[in-house]
């Protein structure tokens, strides 16, 4: 059902709908990051990290948190340390390629955030200092919303059961939501391809709890 669930998952389905970008190739790749890294297969971690890496800019700040995750959740310190020294030399790497060789010396994307500031330390002091307002318009506004509900329903929400897993889903989420293009919050094309395997691993994470909860009230009786 999983397995289904994953494959027919509108999110994935919809990447595909106007044209072909590399970054749909992180629905699989990053799965396969996040499969071994729950079962502590170093070797093939760090191959689908620089995989998934390889297939655009930002994916890098996802492995740098999966590796903060490690440490956090697993306890694995020299392995979720190594993932997030990769993840932050790789993007240091791309900042300074696209200084060298990008017409305007930044991602093309980032005038997409451009109303937030100037720099990220500017966007993230504005998104701090202004909570309330970012609320509003970009995840209570309806499109945006409608954005979300998009994103969970086909999983019946349980993604949000297990927080814990989910929180990885949230730098591309945020990516999405505070763009200034809609294509980006619309469902479609390829922004929400990195975004599925989290959905995916959190579900199951969801229904070990239900079952196990399940379980002990039915032990408990």
């Amino acid at each position: 059902a999983i397995a289904l669930l994953y494959l027919l998952y509108p999110a994935q389905q919809f990447a595909l709908v106007s044209d072909f970008h590399a970054v749909t190739f992180t629905a699989a790749l990053l799965l396969f990051t996040l499969y071994f890294m729950y079962t502590r297969r170093t070797v093939w971690l760090f191959i689908f990290a620089i995989l998934s890496m390889a297939c655009k800019e930002e994916i890098p700040v996802l492995i740098a948190l999966y590796g903060l995750w490690s440490i956090l959740l697993q306890h694995r310190l020299r392995s979720g340390l190594a993932l997030m020294v990769l993840a932050i030399g790789w993007v240091g790497l791309t900042l300074l390629i696209f200084h060298f060789f990008s017409p305007t010396g930044h991602p093309l994307l980032a005038s997409r955030y451009a109303y937030l500031g100037n720099s990220p330390v500017q966007i993230v002091r504005n998104i701090v200092l202004h909570p309330v307002s970012i609320l509003k318009q970009h995840v209570l506004e309806h499109n945006h919303n409608f954005y979300i509900r998009l994103l969970l329903n086909p999983a019946g929400y349980l993604p949000l059961l297990a927080p814990w897993v989910f929180v990885l889903a949230l730098p591309s989420l945020a990516l999405n939501l505070l763009s200034s293009d809609q294509n980006m919050y619309s469902g479609f094309f390829q922004y929400n391809a990195e975004i599925v395997p989290v959905l995916i691993f959190s579900t199951i994470e969801a229904l070990v709890c239900i079952i196990w909860l399940v379980q002990w009230v039915l032990n408990h009786v």
